[in-house]
């Protein structure tokens, strides 16, 4: 087991935390996670999928932005973004979000504890029940262009990593969150150079979180979800197809359903965390060294089915799905056996809106294709790395 490394941290954000724009009684996307797929597995030097708001002169609306890079090898990446759309008079939202520094020691869990506090925006009706939610999030391998580092500006295979919120509070002009973390990386690639300052990682990470307030009648309802499993190192010779394979259709957590009070006319699901642990397996050039696998696709997203109002049931399907290799890739890409634990905290906001509009399953879909080699890596934190939609109302 990776050595951990606890830190507990207070911050308040009265200062430091950006405001972004309350909307009220417009058009609102609340995030229901990605997709994220590269051609080749990788390490992460950027990995990012989240929807903030935006307004300009004669225009306002959201952002839905998606993000990746690798480590030492040009790839195309394909991602599709997944939301919900809402219109409705009854509710308000409002969007933040709060960047940290995580480091360590190559092979150590970093965990890490916040309070983050702001002021409640005015149209906040203090009457009514309020709901956190994460619209996304930024991991990115940090760089002498983002300040001092650890480490030698090298992107690391993350094998655990977690963003879970709780306790919300809203009370006299202000609200306050719990903010749960953990990072661990490790390179141990053949691309990696090992020494005192190599053996480091040093990532970014910024959270979107999104506050909704509701009708004192309405109702919440909170669901943990997980999906454990494990897979083989490919098949000797590297056949295409390779029946060791793993898929995301046959990992899918299907037809799951989440009861919250009956009669409620309308419901949307969101996140309230998330978290992944990855454990070694045999892998390596030679298919012989226990290591944590390089990663090809992560997938984390909740799919809504079917709502119905007089039971007060949600039907959805759920991706939360990591994956090594795939039978597709280059010879001189190698894959290794290893085992995931990916969990991932829901809510079921239940409202009364006789004329609201709610849509699911929303996406949008496209594909980032990032220019690197060893001997020039490309620093993540760039716009190279990052694929945005403007969605104006």
């Amino acid at each position: 087991m990776p050595k951990k490394v606890l830190l507990l941290l207070l911050i308040s954000c009265f200062f430091s935390c950006k405001k972004e724009k309350t909307l009220t009684n417009n058009p609102t996307l609340v995030w229901n996670g990605f997709h994220h797929a590269w051609d080749y597995n990788h390490r992460i030097n950027r990995m990012g999928d989240w929807i903030e708001p935006f307004t300009e002169k004669e225009k306002s609306g959201f952002v839905l932005a998606h993000t990746g890079a690798s480590g030492s090898g040009a790839d195309k990446l394909d991602f599709t973004s997944f939301y919900t759309k809402i219109v409705s008079e009854k509710i308000s939202t409002h969007n933040d979000k709060f960047s940290f520094r995580v480091f360590g020691k190559e092979g150590e869990t970093v965990e890490s504890n916040y309070t983050i506090t702001a002021n409640i925006p005015s149209n906040f009706d203090a009457n009514h029940k309020f709901v956190l939610l994460i619209s996304g999030f930024d991991l990115f391998s940090r760089t002498k262009a983002d300040g001092p580092i650890r480490g030698d500006e090298k992107a690391d295979k993350i094998f655990i990593f977690g963003l879970n919120t709780s306790n919300l509070n809203v009370e006299n002009g202000k609200y306050n969150f719990k903010l749960s973390t953990k990072l661990g990386g490790d390179c141990n690639s053949p691309e990696c150079i090992t020494g005192e300052n190599q053996n480091w990682f040093d990532y970014q990470i910024i959270l979107y979180y999104q506050i909704i307030g509701l009708p004192d009648s309405s109702n919440i309802e909170s669901m943990a979800l997980s999906n454990a499993y494990s897979w083989e190192k490919p098949s000797q010779g590297k056949p295409n197809p390779d029946s060791k394979e793993i898929f995301k259709s046959d990992k899918q957590i299907k037809d799951k359903e989440i009861t919250g009070q009956p009669n409620f006319k309308n419901a949307i699901l969101g996140f309230s965390g998330f978290d992944y642990n990855i454990a070694k397996g045999m892998g390596g050039l030679l298919g012989n060294e226990l290591e944590y696998p390089h990663m090809v696709e992560t997938d984390l997203a909740l799919l809504p089915k079917n709502y119905d109002a007089t039971a007060g049931k949600m039907l959805f399907d759920a991706d939360l799905f990591f994956k090594n290799w795939d039978a597709t890739m280059p010879l001189v890409s190698y894959g290794g056996a290893g085992s995931i634990v990916f969990n991932a905290n829901i809510n079921l906001i239940q409202w009364g809106d006789e004329n609201a509009i709610v849509e699911y399953n929303k996406s949008n879909a496209g594909t980032i294709n990032w220019k690197t080699s060893q001997t020039n890596q490309q620093a993540g934190n760039s716009a190279a790395a990052e694929n945005k939609t403007e969605i104006a109302f």
